[in-house]
């Protein structure tokens, strides 16, 4: 196995180099002429594709990443890029849940096809879960959303590569962002889990870059979240960056409502995770609460070009 760098870092020219992988599994390097046989006669090749098609939240991305993944899949095929060979893409439904995930790969480990690459998941817990199994049967993971920094960790997750930036990408531009507009003191509130910690503790590396003190960082728990919110109001700290799910977000925002901390006198920086989660029910909060407790956040992602195309076509 030659590849060690994350599929985030390799220049689009050498996005070949999973199919150099499965070449190599496959005993393949030198049929490069398609001297092999048509699809007709093709061996088949199985892909377990892992896609979140039903969640709580409702992962919006799930069925277009599917279609997407059918559509390379088709591609592939078509241009003969593994001569001899046919790409066979397994589909299943992980729920955004890594047990469900887990059990979804042992199946299809224990069925009576090879599995020679796992496609997911769009959840980094997920893939976190997947990816600590996956070298034990010399699978190659390919996530297509996972944007955990812990992730990265080549050497606790040697086969996974991915696609999607991690979350840690956007520090640069928080910090900049922070010091476009003279903000000298920040808070940081982060869910006590490494996805959600390991980029505070970059961001705060990027701050300090930048003459921003942060002068606090208070973790929490689903269970205390509520007394952590209290303790960061006493800090008196008006710019808070939060790193946390988006099951947590409704949560936490409904006690931010209650304890008066939103509105014109705070700013809030989020991570976008493409899902409507202020429109979530949540107890404690009505719906018209918990929007105007989101009012004005900052949410913080990927730069989306096809949706920038789609909205100036629908403005003109």
């Amino acid at each position: 196995m030659t590849a060690k760098r994350n599929l985030a870092d390799v220049a689009p020219g050498e996005i070949l180099d999973v199919f150099k992988l499965l070449n190599s599994s496959l005993g393949l390097e030198n049929d490069t002429d398609g001297t092999s046989g048509g699809l007709n006669n093709a061996k088949h090749v199985h892909i377990l594709g892992l896609f979140e098609l039903t969640t709580k939240l409702g992962r919006r991305s799930g069925a277009s990443e599917l279609m997407a993944a059918n559509l390379a899949v088709q591609h592939v095929n078509a241009l003969n890029i593994l001569p001899g060979y046919k790409l066979i893409l397994l589909i299943n439904d992980t729920q955004c849940d890594p047990g469900v995930a887990v059990d979804r790969l042992f199946h299809a480990i224990y069925s009576k096809m090879t599995v020679f690459m796992l496609l997911g998941s769009g959840c980094s817990n997920v893939s976190e879960a997947l990816a600590q199994v996956v070298p034990y049967w010399n699978i190659i993971q390919v996530s297509y959303g996972s944007k955990s920094p812990a992730l990265s960790d080549r050497r606790k997750f040697p086969l996974f590569f991915r696609t999607a930036a991690p979350d840690s990408t956007h520090n640069i531009a928080k910090a900049r962002f922070i010091k476009y507009h003279k903000w000298q003191m920040v808070a940081a509130f982060s869910q006590s889990e490494n996805r959600y910690l390991l980029p505070i503790n970059h961001l705060i590396t990027e701050l300090e870059k930048e003459n921003v003190t942060c002068i606090s960082t208070v973790t929490f728990s689903s269970d205390n979240y509520k007394d952590q919110l209290q303790l960061l109001k006493k800090h008196d700290t008006r710019i808070i960056i939060g790193s946390f799910s988006v099951a947590m977000a409704p949560g936490i925002f409904c006690a931010a409502h209650e304890l008066g901390m939103f509105g014109a006198e705070y700013v809030w920086i989020i991570e976008n995770r493409d899902v409507a989660w202020w429109e979530q029910m949540v107890s404690g909060c009505s719906q018209s609460q918990l929007r105007e407790a989101v009012e004005g956040i900052i949410l913080v992602g990927d730069f989306d070009l096809d949706y920038q195309r789609q909205s100036v076509s629908h403005s003109q």
